[in-house]
């Protein structure tokens, strides 16, 4: 057992001291085409400390890989709530717009792709 690699104050110590702590970590992949389009994503995600990476680089970032960012002094059920509620967030939203898009789709010249 190395007693130094847990400090009471800072939790469990690591290379990269981004990590001090749990070293725990969340990420989800998910395809929110629609959400993706809005000129404020970034902002909406940053809000909730989420991190937006394509799932391929180079292409249309359709699916995506969304990370939780590290907050340190917080537990890790409370990092894991608001991942969840982070990530209903975004999927709420998504359903929103896609919902709009439906309604605007019977009206003549909107989004008519048939």
């Amino acid at each position: 057992k190395f007693d130094w690699v847990k400090d009471e104050k800072y939790g469990y110590l690591t290379q990269n001291p981004a990590r001090v702590g749990t070293g725990i970590g969340f990420s989800v992949t998910l395809m929110a085409p629609m959400f993706m389009t809005l000129p404020n994503f970034q902002t909406i995600v940053k809000s909730y400390n989420i991190v937006v990476s394509p799932i391929e680089a180079g292409k249309p970032m359709q699916m995506t890989k969304m990370s939780f960012e590290l907050s340190h002094g917080v537990s890790e059920i409370t990092q894991l709530r608001n991942f969840v509620i982070a990530i209903n967030k975004v999927l709420e939203i998504e359903k929103k717009i896609e919902d709009n898009m439906k309604s605007l789709s019977g009206r003549t010249g909107y989004f008519n792709c048939q």
